[in-house]
């Protein structure tokens, strides 16, 4: 029966797809056809699909869709990935051809440039423009760790970032725009509504999104979203329970009127609230929720990609043990929808369980001697540290007693070494406070110390091999950077300059990252604390963690796995006129 079938199903799938290709050609035939015809006066919103090009997919990682319509509703500039180099491409809208903008190789966030034919857009820690007559690309600004940009008719730009507030760039030289209100974490994704007024995302410290509007005359939050909100001919446009929803926005107050109506009944967010939609006063681009999986990938320390060690899944964390035999991962598990701590062994793509249940368990750390896990466990609205046996079933899970002096809340560990007992590095933030402070606990007397205590944010430390220096991430600069220093006291160096975040030591050597997936590494220059200007090691895009073999640096990263077939995103033309309709009712 299997051989009588063969030839049918290949001819089924010939089938469908000389089907998909005829309706994908009628489709760009449409588009074409309603975006030349004259604007009708009351007509509906035409839904259309817009393709990728040929040999490519929408978007880069985790963001399906990464585009912006120009003001004049004629064109668009959008991501797209070919062979896993994505970069921005340009299409008119009344044409079904899309080609290539050289230069723009790992581009992310396109935004018009006010009053001119430019765009701009984010490559690795620089932000960019190319001018669409010329395809000359020049660099604005060397930004870290950027979320999103807004360009204002002075020819001043604002751009988010992933911590802290947003900043004003004019002429080379950045002051900030906002201020960190009691309980943000960050400002990300502006969006100008008119010359004076604006918007923003305020991602909360404990996980709400808010966006809120800027006025001459102040500023006020306008509703909670699940992530960026964006103006458009008088309407605000948010996304909120998987679906985008559209309210009046009142041009002489700023503030919404009417209800919310949904426009899109399923729209994508990126992890760090990027909503997958584009729009302008005729057109709205949006995409669904992105089905991206992925795996675990080793990349030697020169950047050259080697085996996969994992089937795709939803990794988060990935943490290896100290004789690199076995890994830690936090994964996000289907059924329960929790995040819990699995492990893998050598020579296995399938992950073992450490934690299950409806706790959330993340942050995986392993002893010394590789058969114990620590890790981070939330339960009942509380943070608690944990350790279990791995390897031997029906193990107990422990808790981790604690001093409570200095006392300390959300403890996230970082780094466990043999050092004075058994020492447990981690971050918490001290009672009464609200930044985070590196800590040390001793696993034998249980008894805790400040080690890095500033009145700024430091987290995820990490402990060199030899055991004598820290590296650990700051923001006292205004965004984060990575620090050195000695352990447990000693001199102190800054490491990265252009921003860093999630540093970690292989051999002598300090790996982190910054903007969107750039992979780095300085390497440690005697027996001080300096370190070598840091040099760009490979770029992955979408890159969710990674860790480094502490002997010969080799990197074990989580990165996004292949996608099985192209994605689209879907088109509303004229949507305004649906929504009039509904509230003339």
């Amino acid at each position: 029966m299997g051989e009588g079938q063969g030839p049918s199903r290949r001819l089924n799938w010939k089938t469908a797809a000389i089907s998909c290709a005829a309706l994908a050609a009628l489709v760009s035939w449409r588009l074409v056809v309603e975006l030349r015809r004259p604007l009708p006066p009351t007509p509906s919103a035409i839904r259309l699909v817009l393709a990728p090009p040929d040999g490519a997919v929408l978007g880069a990682a985790d963001q399906l869709l990464d585009a912006a319509v120009s003001p004049a509703n004629d064109e668009v500039v959008f991501v797209a990935t070919v062979d896993g180099v994505s970069r921005l491409w340009r299409r008119p809208l009344a044409s079904d051809r899309a080609t290539p903008l050289a230069g723009t190789e790992s581009a992310s966030s396109p935004t018009w440039v006010t009053g001119q034919r430019v765009v701009s857009f984010f490559a690795g820690s620089s932000l960019k423009q190319t001018n669409l007559d010329t395809g000359a690309t020049t660099v604005v600004a060397d930004v870290a760790d950027a979320a999103g940009a807004a360009w204002a008719a002075d020819g001043s730009v604002l751009v988010g970032h992933l911590r802290g507030p947003i900043e004003r760039w004019r002429e080379g030289r950045a002051t900030a725009a906002t201020t960190i209100e009691a309980g943000d974490a960050a400002h990300r994704f502006p969006v100008f509504v008119d010359e004076q007024t604006w918007l923003y995302l305020a991602e909360r410290a404990d996980g709400r999104r808010v966006v809120r509007l800027v006025r001459p005359d102040g500023q006020r939050d306008l509703t909670d979203a699940d992530g960026h909100g964006v103006a458009a001919a008088g309407w605000l446009l948010y996304p909120r329970g998987g679906a985008l929803l559209a309210q009046r926005l009142a041009a002489d107050t700023g503030a919404l009127e009417g209800r919310a109506q949904a426009l899109v009944t399923a729209v994508g967010v990126s992890p760090i609230g990027r909503t997958h939609v584009a729009a302008s006063s005729r057109v709205v681009l949006s995409a669904p929720p992105s089905e991206r999986r992925y795996r675990l990938q080793w990349f030697n320390r020169e950047g050259t990609g080697q085996e996969v060690v994992s089937e795709p899944g939803d990794y988060w964390q990935v943490r290896l043990s100290p004789d690199e035999r076995q890994v830690a991962v936090t994964m996000l598990e289907p059924l329960l929808r929790t995040l819990d701590v699995y492990v893998l062994r050598s020579g296995s793509g399938s992950p073992e369980p450490v934690s299950l249940g409806l706790a959330a368990d993340t942050d995986p750390v392993w002893s010394p001697d590789g058969t114990t896990l620590l890790f981070r466990s939330i339960r009942s609205g509380q943070a608690q540290l944990y350790t279990r046996r791995v390897g031997i079933p029906g193990a107990a899970e422990e808790p981790v007693a604690q001093a409570q002096k200095p006392g300390t809340v959300g403890s996230v560990p970082s780094d466990w070494t043999r050092a004075r007992g058994g020492t447990i590095v981690y971050a918490a933030t001290p009672e009464g406070r609200s930044n985070t402070d590196v800590f040390q606990l001793n696993a034998g007397t249980r008894e805790t110390r400040a080690v890095v205590a500033t009145a700024f944010n430091e987290s995820d430390a990490r402990l060199s091999p030899d055991g004598r220096w820290l590296a650990y991430a700051s923001d006292e600069s205004g965004q984060l950077e990575v620090y050195v220093s000695g352990w447990p006291t000693g001199p102190r160096t800054r490491v990265s300059h252009a921003g860093g975040r999630k540093p970690r030591w292989g051999g002598t050597s300090v790996y982190f990252l910054r903007g969107d997936g750039e992979l780095v590494r300085a390497d440690r220059a005697g027996a001080a604390p300096a370190f070598s200007v840091p040099q760009r090691v490979l770029s992955l895009p979408g890159v969710r963690d990674f860790d480094a073999g502490p002997s010969n640096g080799r990197l074990l990263a989580i990165v996004p796995a292949p996608s099985n077939g192209a994605r689209d995103a879907g088109a509303l033309v004229d949507w305004q006129a649906a929504l009039i309709r509904s509230t003339e009712k």
